[in-house]
């Protein structure tokens, strides 16, 4: 039998940012892992502009 899943809670703006900033520490420290993961979230970001 499946396991019942919790709630399914969206990212709020402000957990995104403190996400985004800690990245960008890592990024800025040399941790190209976290580099990659900032490029694919402003990949994310813009095509959610775009699409409207």
């Amino acid at each position: 039998m499946a396991k019942p899943r919790g709630q399914q809670v969206g990212m709020t703006l402000r957990r995104r940012r403190e996400l985004t900033q800690f990245l960008n520490e890592l990024a800025e420290s040399g941790d190209a892992n976290a580099a990659g993961w900032l490029l694919l979230l402003d990949a994310l970001e813009r095509r959610e502009l775009t699409r409207g």
